[in-house]
Formats: C-alpha cells, sequence, structure tokens
C-alpha cells in the first residue's frame, strides 16, 4: 500500500509541477548522447548488417558505461569535499 500511495503522490506532484524549464532533464542529454554517438558510429562503422550491430553493440556499451564513470566521478569528488 505504501509503494501505491509515494507512486500516486509522484504522480500527482509531476502533474501539479511538471519539469522546470530553466532544468534540462537527464533524459534529453541521454537523447542529445546517443545522437552524437550514432553519427560518429555511422561513420566509423562499415554500413553493413555486421557494422551496424557492432556499432549499436558499441553504443549500448557506451552510454551505460559513461552514465556510470560520470556518476562514479561525481561521488568521488563529493567524497573529497565532504568524506
Amino acid at each position: 500500500m505504501d509503494i501505491v500511495l509515494a507512486a500516486l503522490c509522484g504522480f500527482l506532484m509531476d502533474l501539479a509541477l511538471g519539469d522546470p524549464a530553466w532544468m534540462p532533464h537527464p533524459v534529453v542529454g541521454m537523447g542529445k548522447c546517443i545522437a552524437a554517438l550514432e553519427r560518429g558510429l555511422r561513420h566509423a562503422f562499415p554500413k553493413t548488417p555486421r557494422g551496424e550491430l557492432a556499432a549499436g553493440a558499441v553504443l549500448a556499451a557506451v552510454l551505460p558505461l559513461g552514465t556510470l564513470g560520470l556518476a562514479a566521478g561525481a561521488l568521488w569528488l563529493c567524497g573529497l569535499a565532504h568524506p
């Protein structure tokens, strides 16, 4: 029951407040990263089914690992500021 109440509260808060226009949404940033990586990978890999599969595998690995690296780096910097 607590989960349902929390989900309902979150839904109502999002409905009432929405996303602030001044704050970039992380999903938008991920979409821009995917678009930039895709452009680069399309030039780097051959336009064959195998090349596109390899490029997709690289994209599927780089985005989560890059996100992990950024989060780990941010946490490491926070640990330096306040252990």
